[in-house]
């Protein structure tokens, strides 16, 4: 749980052994790979697409079983059709990668952020601006209309995000100034409710499942949220 002034983003590093899939291409996991299998249904709902993906997904589990203990499967994803694999058996490879039913295979590449830039918050709507994805009621024009866009001139919109939490050591709130904090608490005394609005500590936000003041992330997706909202980007060096 955050509250947050507008501006955050996300980028997932993951450390893993520098090994190479084949000269010249990225760093990737010995042996790993991912592969996505062809969905019998690419048109329809969204229920009808996801079934699909499913189905897709099963095929590929039994497809892996039936290749023996050499090919081991590592993790599967059937909202998308995908498989984590590991095999260091490059015949089993090449046979899945002609196999109908796989839409490829690629290495388990290894995702690494070099340092970062924050660029500037997003511009505020204009009257050419819409929002077309109408699935939920969020209102998201009409709250166009009511907040002030951020400049140095006026004051920030703050949003609470409620969802899996917030890491508030990432780049992006930091070097864009945009994580909210509770002055009062900040300055106050450590145990005690400073601002008295029952919540002990809430320097950056309240965290209503464990009930404390720590809003770390336990999933992620909270900070990719809280980055949407805030509206900055951020420019990525791979390593």
């Amino acid at each position: 749980m955050s509250l947050l002034a507008r501006r955050l983003i996300v980028i997932l590093c993951l450390n893993a052994p520098n090994v190479y899939a084949d000269p010249g291409l990225r760093p990737a996991r010995a042996d790993e790979y991912i592969v996505k299998m062809r969905a019998p249904i690419s048109q329809g709902s969204l229920s009808q697409k996801a079934a699909g993906l499913a189905q897709a997904s099963r095929k590929g589990t039994l497809l892996v079983a039936a290749m023996g203990k050499n090919m081991k499967l590592m993790h599967s994803m059937p909202e998308n059709g995908m498989m984590h694999i590991k095999s260091d058996n490059k015949g089993q490879i090449d046979y899945l990668k002609q196999h109908p039913d796989v839409e490829f295979v690629e290495p388990n590449y290894i995702l690494s952020a070099g340092p970062t830039d924050v660029s500037g918050m997003a511009q505020p709507p204009s009257s050419n601006d819409y929002y077309s994805q109408s699935y939920s009621a969020v209102k998201v024009t009409e709250s166009w209309a009511i907040a002030k866009p951020y400049s140095h001139g006026t004051p920030k919109t703050i949003v609470a995000v409620i969802d899996t939490g917030l890491d508030t050591n990432h780049g992006v709130f930091k070097d864009s100034n945009g994580l909210w904090t509770n002055q009062a608490e900040l300055m106050g005394s450590s145990g005690v409710d400073d601002d008295g609005n029952g919540y002990v500590d809430d320097i950056h936000g309240w965290n209503f499942y464990s009930r404390n003041q720590y809003v770390g992330d336990d999933n992620e997706h909270g900070t990719h949220v809280a980055g949407i909202v805030l509206g900055v980007g951020m420019d990525v060096l791979e390593n």
